[in-house]
C-alpha cells in the first residue's frame, strides 16, 4: 500500500504467487479513500508478480515498484517498474544485480531513490533509476530515512550467512553504515516513531525492540506554541540523554513553559545563547526547573529566567526560579540571567540541594529573594554536601530575609568543595554574611570582588569552619559588622588581598596578623563609580591593577575601566557640572546605558572600540548643549549583529576633553 502526499491517491501492490490463480499483474488506484478501485496493467509483460514496495517521487511525479517474479526466471531477471503518469502506463528498468527490490525511499530533499534489492549492498539512483550507486555493502531486508535528520538512514541486516544482523545506521546519508544494536538477531523491519527519539525493529521470532535512537538531535520549540513540540516540558519528555531543547526567539509563558520537569541529561538553551533572547517568565506562580535527574552533561545555557516562586512546604519553598533535587549531579548554567526570583525558604534563584556539583559560567543573578539563606543561591544541608562552581558570575541586589548569605549560601561538609573565581558581589544584603556565607568544606575564592554588600554579622563574607583560601580578592565597604566573620574556629588564608573601608573593620578577628603579609594590603581600591555599581578600577592609580601591588596580579574581578586622559577645564564657571562619564551596571548583559555630563556646549561623540581599537559602534555623534545625558549600548555593532563577549573601551569625546571606561559583556 502506498498513500500519495501529493493528492492523497491509495496504490495497491497485490501479491500473486504461481499457484494461485490471477488476472494481469498491475497496479490498483483508488482517488476516492478505497471506495473504487481501478486497476492499471504493468503492460511489461510480466506476469505473476510479488510487489514488494511502492515509492513516489512526487516533485517528479515518478511511481516505483520493487517486484519478484514467480516462478523465477534462469536467470533471475526481476523487475523494476517505473511510471511517469500516476501509474496508468509502466516501464520496467533493471535493478542492481537483477534481484528483485525489498524497500524503496525517495529522499525528502535530494529525491534521489534509495533502494535495497534482496542482495548486500543499499544502492542510490539520481535518474530515476536508470543509473545507481553502491552505498553501504550490507544485507538489509528493510531501511528507512530519517525524517528529521535526512542525514540519517537506519537499517535492518539479515543474519544469512556471515552477515551479523542487526540495526544498523548512517550519518552521511548511506555512504557508511556502521553497527548500532541487536547484532546477531535478523531484523525484518525498522521505523521511527512520530518524533523521531524511538527507533523500533522487529525480528524473525516474533519480537519487537525499541530504543532511543543513537544520535543526539535538535528539538525546537517555539514561544507561541507552532512545530512539533508545543511547550518546553513537550521537549524534555520526548527528550533522550544528549538531545538539545532549542529554544527559539522570545518569552516563554503558561503551563508547560514552566516547572518543567528535568529528569534526563539535556541541553536546554537559546538560540544564539544569548540570555536577551529567550526569556522564561514564571508570572510569580512556580519555578521554571526541577531537576530531578541527569549529570554534567545537564546544560542551560543563554536563558533569562525571571519572576519565578517557591513557596509551600519542604523542597516546594526552595528554589525560586531552580530546584536540584538531590542527587541531579551537575548540572552546567552558562550565560543564564537569574532576575526577580522568590523563595519562601533557601535559594531565591537556585536551591542547589545537598549532593550535587553544579557549575555557574558568565551567569548573573539579581534582585532575587529568600525567606531565609541564600538569597540567589542555596545548597548544602546538615552533614551532606553541595559542592558548586561559579566563574565570571554577579550577584546584585539579591537578599536573604532571615538568614545568611545575600548572596550565596553553602553549607557544606568535610568532604565538600567550592570554588568562587572572578565573580562580583556587589549591594547583596542577609542577617549575616552580606555577599556570602559559606560553612566548612574546601573553600577556594580567587580574583573577586565583594563590596558594598550589608550584614550585621560578616558585612562582606561569614566563614563557618574550615580553611578558606581567599586569593586577590577584594573585600570593600560592607555595611553593618567586618568584612570578613569568622565562627567555629574557621581560619581563612588570604593572599594578594584587599581589604578595606568596611564599618566593622577590616584586618582585625580571624584576620589579624595577615595585613601586609602574603601582598595582603589595605587601601581603597579606586573603582571607578561604585554608587553607580561600576566596580571597574581606575587607570593608572588603583592599587589593584597589577602594576601598583606586590603580587604583580590583578586584585579583584575587574580590571581598569576609567581614565581621565585629558584634564578638565579648571576655568569652567562654578556651578557647570564637571565632564564625567558613568557605566551602569557593568559588567553587563545584554545592555548597558551609559551616561555622561558635558560641562561645555559643542561636539560631543561617544563609540565603543574593542581592544585592538577597532569601531564597534557609534552611540552619540553630534552637537550639545551642556548638561548630563545618557545613552544606551545593547551590545551590537553598527550593523546591528550582536558582539562577543570580552572587554571593550567606550570613549567621551568633547570640548571638555577626553574620557574613557572599559566595559565587560557578558555572553
Amino acid at each position: 500500500i502506498h498513500i500519495s502526499e501529493a493528492d492523497s491517491s491509495v496504490y495497491a501492490g497485490l501479491r500473486w504467487y504461481s499457484d494461485i490463480p490471477s488476472p494481469v499483474s498491475g497496479m490498483y488506484k483508488s482517488s476516492y479513500r478505497g471506495d473504487s478501485w481501478t486497476h492499471y496493467p504493468f503492460d511489461t509483460g510480466d506476469d505473476h508478480l510479488i510487489i514488494w514496495d511502492i515509492a513516489e517521487d512526487i516533485v517528479d511525479g515518478v511511481l516505483f515498484v520493487g517486484a519478484e517474479l514467480s516462478p523465477h526466471s534462469d536467470p533471475w531477471d526481476e523487475p523494476l517498474l517505473r511510471s511517469f503518469d500516476g501509474g496508468v502506463t509502466w516501464e520496467r528498468i533493471a535493478p542492481p544485480l537483477h534481484v528483485q527490490i525489498l524497500r524503496f525511499e525517495v529522499h525528502p530533499e535530494t529525491n534521489d531513490l534509495y533502494y535495497t534489492p534482496e542482495s548486500f549492498a543499499l544502492f542510490r539512483s539520481s535518474d530515476h533509476g536508470d543509473t545507481y550507486t553502491q552505498l553501504g555493502h550490507r544485507f538489509l531486508l528493510d531501511f528507512l530515512i530519517d525524517p528529521f535528520s535526512t542525514n540519517r538512514i537506519y537499517g535492518g541486516e539479515s543474519t544469512f550467512g556471515s552477515w551479523i544482523g542487526g540495526v544498523w545506521a548512517s550519518t552521511d546519508t548511506g555512504s557508511t553504515l556502521a553497527p548500532v544494536g541487536l547484532q546477531g538477531t535478523s531484523i525484518g523491519q525498522v521505523r521511527l516513531n512520530g518524533t523521531g527519539s524511538r527507533i523500533y525493529a522487529t525480528n524473525i521470532d516474533g519480537f519487537i525492540w525499541v530504543a532511543p535512537v543513537p544520535f543526539p538531535r535538535t528539538l525546537d520549540v517555539w514561544p507561541d506554541g507552532r512545530g512539533l513540540y508545543p511547550t518546553i516540558q513537550a521537549a524534555v519528555d520526548d527528550a533522550n540523554p544528549g538531545d538539545t531543547v532549542m529554544l527559539h526567539f522570545g518569552v516563554f509563558a503558561g503551563a508547560g513553559n514552566r516547572d518543567v520537569t528535568v529528569d534526563e541529561s539535556v541541553v536546554i538553551r537559546s538560540v544564539s545563547g544569548d540570555p536577551d533572547s529567550v526569556a522564561i517568565d514564571c508570572g510569580g506562580l512556580s519555578r521554571a526547573f526541577h531537576v530531578v535527574g541527569g549529570d554534567a552533561a545537564t546544560q542551560f545555557i543563554g536563558l533569562t529566567i525571571r519572576d519565578g516562586l517557591a513557596k509551600g512546604s519542604g523542597t516546594d519553598n526552595q528554589g525560586g526560579a531552580v530546584l536540584l533535587e538531590d542527587g541531579a549531579d551537575g548540572p552546567l548554567f552558562s550565560h543564564c540571567v537569574f532576575t526577580n526570583n522568590v523563595a519562601g525558604g533557601h535559594g531565591g534563584a537556585v536551591n542547589g540541594g545537598s549532593q550535587g556539583t553544579p557549575v555557574f559560567e558568565h551567569c548573573r543573578f539579581e534582585s532575587n529573594q529568600s525567606g531565609s539563606w541564600g538569597g540567589a543561591f542555596s545548597g548544602g544541608y546538615g552533614t551532606a554536601s553541595c559542592s558548586p562552581t561559579f566563574t565570571s558570575c554577579v550577584f546584585e541586589g539579591n537578599q536573604a530575609l532571615d538568614g545568611g548569605g545575600g548572596g550565596l549560601y553553602l553549607a557544606m561538609n568535610s568532604l565538600g568543595t567550592a570554588h568562587l573565581d572572578s565573580c562580583v558581589f556587589r549591594s547583596n544584603a542577609a542577617l549575616m554574611g552580606g555577599a556570602a556565607f559559606i560553612s566548612d568544606g574546601a573553600l577556594t575564592i580567587s580574583q573577586s570582588t565583594c563590596a558594598a554588600d550589608t550584614a550585621g554579622t560578616g558585612s562582606e563574607l561569614y566563614l563557618n569552619l574550615g580553611t578558606p583560601v581567599i586569593e586577590n580578592t577584594i573585600v570593600a565597604f560592607g555595611s553593618g559588622g567586618r568584612g570578613v566573620h569568622c565562627q567555629g574556629g574557621a581560619a581563612p588564608v588570604l593572599s594578594g588581598c584587599d581589604v578595606y573601608g568596611n564599618q566593622g573593620g577590616d584586618w582585625i578577628a580571624c584576620l589579624y596578623g595577615q595585613e601586609s603579609v602574603n601582598d595582603n594590603f589595605s587601601l581603597d581600591p579606586l573603582f571607578c563609580d561604585l554608587a553607580a555599581g561600576d566596580l571597574t578600577l581606575q587607570f593608572v592609580s588603583s592599587p589593584c591593577l597589577p602594576e601598583n601591588n606586590g603580587a604583580g596580579l590583578l586584585v579583584g574581578a575587574l580590571g581598569a575601566g576609567c581614565q581621565l586622559s585629558a584634564a578638565v577645564d579648571p576655568g569652567i564657571a562654578t556651578g557647570s557640572p564637571p565632564m564625567s562619564l558613568e557605566v551602569y551596571p557593568n559588567p553587563f548583559n545584554p545592555r548597558t546605558t551609559i551616561r555622561y555630563t558635558a560641562s561645555v556646549e559643542g561636539p560631543v561623540e561617544i563609540a565603543v572600540y574593542d581592544l585592538a581599537g577597532r569601531l564597534i559602534r557609534t552611540l552619540v555623534d553630534g552637537e550639545e548643549h551642556s548638561g548630563r545625558r545618557s545613552a544606551v549600548w545593547d551590545g551590537r555593532d553598527e550593523d546591528g549583529r550582536a558582539v562577543a563577549g570580552g572587554i571593550y573601551l567606550c570613549r567621551l569625546n568633547s570640548a571638555d576633553g577626553i574620557f574613557s571606561r572599559k566595559l565587560v559583556l557578558l555572553r
